[in-house]
């Protein structure tokens, strides 16, 4: 009995469930400090920078739901770059475009030279 609960304690702290837990509220306060509010229309691109694959952003954020849930914009437009993948040039990207960085463990905005 006594192996099974420190498992479960281990599991319920180490899981991926708790990880991608994690990461979406960290990522969720880290945005909200950066944007108190977005506009209607806009478009979030997510880049994954993180040092080790820990997982699938896309799933962690709920393919966006996790935006559109907190930000009341009808139309929020969420993009996630995986590495390897490339991010659009600035003039490629519409209007209202935010780029933001996942390190590992929360976002970052980056700025809009490039």
């Amino acid at each position: 009995m006594a192996a099974v609960f420190f498992h479960n304690q281990n599991a319920v702290r180490d899981s991926w469930i708790a990880e991608a837990s994690a990461i979406a509220e960290s990522s969720l306060e880290d945005f909200q400090a950066l944007r108190h509010s977005i506009s209607d229309g806009s478009t979030l691109y997510i880049v994954d920078k993180s040092p080790e694959r820990r997982g699938d952003l896309q799933w962690f954020y709920d393919y966006g739901s996790l935006f559109r849930l907190f930000y009341p914009a009808k139309v929020l437009d969420v993009h996630f770059i995986g590495p390897g993948g490339r991010l659009p040039a600035r003039s490629e990207m519409p209007p209202r475009s935010v780029v933001l960085e996942f390190d590992g463990s929360g976002l970052s905005q980056v700025p809009d030279v490039f």
